[in-house]
């Protein structure tokens, strides 16, 4: 049998399953085009706009709106190779899910995926990145695996799923079935929130030292892995969201990428850049977006992790060598005169 890397094993697993569900091999070739002759190839690994695309072309050949969750079901833990034996050294899900969370972080090349904690539980979210078209049925199959893995430790989760399409009421019906779950449909984002009770629940009985072995072990094949996103714009990501919740720390995002923070300084060190330089890179960009929506210093300040105007201002003032007043002004006229010129 092929041995499959780390890279493209859930690629293969969803052509696998697709056959399975009786998919030929001449629909295969027409939607996978010039890749369908790589299927094979143990080191090959599928573009990530062409396995989105390939879902929405196979629930369509197949006839069944529902393939991406049942996908997303099919991808158990003992499918996926090395990310299954990290999983399965995971100490609960709440490690179980930071782990998933961070080698997709790497592999993906269409969306972003972030992973936010409470006093409560954990929030999910599955988005893809600007300008990228993204398969909901690639979305169902992506948030359907996660929550296989959960209900692979905790027989009867509470958790609840959210889903930006629409379906009919019959097909939302069956949403509900397959996955036993609580679902919000026609949301504002994708992806689903799990409570403490269930983040807490155990998986592995091994001491703690086996999973980050494990954690060594696949990052290291992750490393080799042409392809995968720099750390750099990982962090970007990261920081871009927890802005949302006002978690940014280096503490913290270090903890989702499940990295020692000194070691994280080191890594964005090799990228010749910083966790501070990269913070201010996306206040900065939530300020200019403010400002062109004519937003309020005040408001602005506190997105940009100030409560404090003054401190907001000086702050700026270190970032752009300009003061705000100059920089508001400056892109206000800049508005204006592309307004006239339309």
């Amino acid at each position: 049998m092929t041995e499959l890397t780390v890279a493209n094993s859930l690629a293969h697993r969803c052509i696998v399953y697709w056959r399975k569900m009786g998919c030929t091999e001449s629909t295969l070739q027409r939607i996978l085009g010039e890749h369908y002759d790589k299927i094979e190839e143990p080191n090959f690994r599928f573009p990530a706009m062409i396995v989105s695309d390939a879902f929405t072309q196979m629930a369509e050949a197949l006839n069944d709106p529902l393939l991406g969750i049942k996908t997303g079901l099919y991808q158990i833990h003992s499918s996926v190779g090395e990310l299954g034996n990290l999983v399965n050294t995971a100490k609960d899900i709440r490690q179980m899910l930071k782990v998933c969370v961070r080698f997709l972080d790497l592999l993906t090349q269409v969306c972003d995926y972030s992973y936010v904690e409470n006093q409560y539980g954990a929030e999910f979210k599955m988005t893809g990145r600007e300008g990228v078209p993204l398969s909901p049925y690639h979305v169902d199959a992506c948030i359907s695996s996660f929550i296989r893995f959960i209900t692979l430790a905790c027989p009867s989760p509470s958790y609840i799923m959210y889903l930006q399409k629409n379906p009919s009421a019959f097909e939302q019906q069956q949403y509900k079935s397959l996955l036993n779950s609580d679902i919000y449909f026609n949301h504002g984002f994708d992806g689903f929130y799990v409570p403490n009770a269930v983040l807490d629940t155990p998986i592995s009985v091994l001491p703690e030292k086996y999973f980050w072995e494990e954690v060594k072990n696949v990052q290291s094949i992750y490393d080799k892995t042409p392809g995968t996103r720099g750390i750099r714009a990982l962090v970007l990501s990261k920081i871009r969201h927890a802005n949302l919740y006002d978690q940014v720390s280096l503490e913290k995002i270090s903890d989702q990428l499940m990295l020692n923070p000194r070691t994280l300084q080191n890594k964005l060190k090799e990228e010749n850049t910083s966790f501070r330089a990269l913070l201010e890179e996306s206040r900065l960009e939530v300020v200019a977006k403010m400002v062109k929506e004519g937003s309020d210093m005040s408001s602005i300040a506190k997105q940009a992790g100030y409560n404090d105007t003054a401190a907001f201002q000086r702050a700026f003032k270190r970032w752009k060598d300009m003061s705000f007043h100059d920089f508001y002004q400056m892109q206000n006229e800049t508005e204006t005169s592309d307004s006239v010129a339309v």
